[in-house]
């Protein structure tokens, strides 16, 4: 972990971790990209009756027990966890380096994407397993899981001294 306040030095390590964890997401987000088809556009009416819909649909909200348009709900709840994801990252500034709270970000946005991909039933292709596999081997080069492995094991247990 670095002290500095303005500049840190990393290892060649850590900067292949985080080489092969960008890697991983850029190409699972490129070739999701070429999975997605767009609907040019809509006609008047269709956008009409779309605006309308989003307007008209009541949703009950659980626990609070209000009625409100569907859209509105789902606007008022990608608010709040847009701000409860903000509030984290930071906090997370404060007790990370700054290397670190890119990775974290971006570990976020990429289980976001597979949720995503998962969710809209796309196609998870072989491309998509070898990219999983880069963004958490590459999390883990980052947190050096393998050398602390080897501390642990190499490190001899404490007997419990009984008087």
């Amino acid at each position: 972990m670095c002290s500095c306040s303005y500049f840190c030095r990393y290892s060649i390590f850590k900067y292949a971790s985080i080489a092969l964890v960008s890697v991983g997401i850029f190409i699972c987000t490129s070739m999701s990209a070429k999975q997605v088809t767009y609907q040019s556009s809509l006609s008047e009416n269709e956008g009409f009756q779309a605006f309308t819909w989003w307007l008209l649909e009541l949703y009950q909200v659980p626990v609070v027990g209000v009625a409100m348009p569907i859209m509105w709900f789902y606007l008022l709840t990608n608010v709040i966890t847009q701000y409860v994801c903000i509030w984290g990252v930071l906090i997370l500034t404060t007790e990370c380096t700054s290397l670190a709270v890119t990775l974290i970000v971006t570990l976020r946005k990429f289980v976001s994407l597979i949720i995503s991909i998962l969710y809209f039933q796309n196609p998870f292709t072989v491309c998509h397993w070898l990219d999983t596999l880069f963004v958490f081997i590459g999390t883990l080069m980052y947190k050096e899981v393998w050398n602390n492995l080897g501390i642990t094991r190499s490190q001899p247990q404490k007997e419990d001294k009984k008087n």
